[in-house]
């Protein structure tokens, strides 16, 4: 009986052994204004004895806002490879703090958390002239209304 158990323990340290596989690093943490494109890079090392296949999701309220590429990445044992973390906020999204991850499976799971900071970048004066206008019913009134653009959002300045 003592055999079952000493044959089963080493079948489990042996099991886990092999099913450590991953070791992250990098961030996708992100600070921008509202439609700019933020790339991070996260490295994964493969520490399994084996080769592995890494699939990234994006996970959490604002997953939406995070592409990871490529779709999965395979690596042999030892072997370091990289997925680009690309993230752009909608461009109206409010300004605040909004939380996304990455999960990356290959049998087990790695998680990272991404906290991505929104900073306002579109700004519009509005002007009415003129300000005030007497008119009586059935009249006509005119009045120009003026827009100007302030935006520090690249390409959207028009």
């Amino acid at each position: 009986m003592n055999k079952k158990f000493l044959i089963l323990g080493l079948g489990l340290l042996l099991f886990g052994i092999l099913a450590k596989s991953a070791a992250i690093s990098g961030t996708c943490n992100t600070q921008s204004v509202q439609c700019d494109l933020q790339i991070n890079k996260i490295q994964v090392y493969n520490d399994s004895t084996r080769t592995q296949t890494f699939t990234p999701h994006s996970i959490g309220d604002a997953a939406d806002w995070v592409k990871v590429l490529p779709e999965t990445l395979t690596l042999s044992a030892g072997e370091n490879g990289v997925f680009e973390v690309y993230t752009i906020a909608t461009c109206y999204a409010d300004p605040g703090r909004y939380y996304a991850g990455i999960s990356i499976t290959n049998g087990s799971t790695e998680n990272l958390s991404c906290t991505i900071d929104v900073e306002q970048g579109h700004f519009v004066d509005i002007s009415v002239v003129p300000i005030l206008k007497t008119i009586t019913q059935c009249r006509q009134a005119s009045y120009k209304i003026g827009l100007e653009n302030h935006t520090i959002v690249p390409k959207q300045q028009k």
